[in-house]
């Protein structure tokens, strides 16, 4: 994705991994002028797949999610 903000011009790409279906990580990398940064989330899931946690490369946690038994979504915290 290329677009500006406030510091400028920028691209940005994000990468998904996966295994079979299921979303282990995604890595989002941002270019500027003279600048590159990366940030690497993982996913934690339940039983059934459903992503409950995210979290960084030093396992502080991001973001969660809960879902009632039947997959609606119930509540969201963080970026997850």
């Amino acid at each position: 994705m290329r677009g500006s903000g406030p510091a400028g011009s920028f691209v940005r790409d994000v990468y998904k991994v996966m295994l079979g279906a299921r979303l282990l990580a995604e890595v989002t990398r941002e270019q500027r002028a003279n600048d590159e940064s990366e940030e690497r989330r993982f996913v934690h899931a339940d039983a059934l797949g459903s992503p409950q946690v995210m979290t960084d490369r030093q396992g502080t946690v991001m973001g969660s999610r809960r879902y009632s038994p039947f997959g609606e979504r119930l509540d969201e915290t963080g970026n997850a």
